[in-house]
């Protein structure tokens, strides 16, 4: 593990709250996730209705794929139940998408 894999990640919310993962609701957590992921993938493998924002789009790949791996993260440290069975189904989609482009990117190098 690398030293920013160790240190607590901090996400800024869009009001410019600054909260560690570790302190962020489950719900959030998920959410986070999401809009991440969307905004990462192209827009067939995109969940759909989920609301975009300025910005993600622009941030580095890397760091797009650490903010997501700081979230997956922490999301398996919680208990199961603290996700809808719907959110659970959506976080195997989107590790089912992330594996499949990543195995496409490697095939493609």
């Amino acid at each position: 593990m690398d030293s920013t894999t160790k240190r607590a990640f901090i996400w800024k919310t869009q009001t410019g709250q600054s909260i560690p993962v570790t302190s962020m609701q489950t719900t959030h957590l998920f959410f986070v996730e999401r809009m991440i992921f969307n905004h990462t993938v192209p827009e067939a493998d995109q969940i759909p209705g989920c609301k975009r924002y300025d910005g993600p789009s622009d941030w580095p790949p890397s760091t797009r794929a650490k903010m997501m791996a700081a979230m997956v993260l922490e999301l398996r440290n919680r208990p199961h139940n603290d996700l809808q069975l719907w959110m659970w189904d959506q976080l195997v989609y989107m590790a089912d998408v992330m594996k499949r482009l990543c195995l496409r990117q490697v095939a493609n190098n």
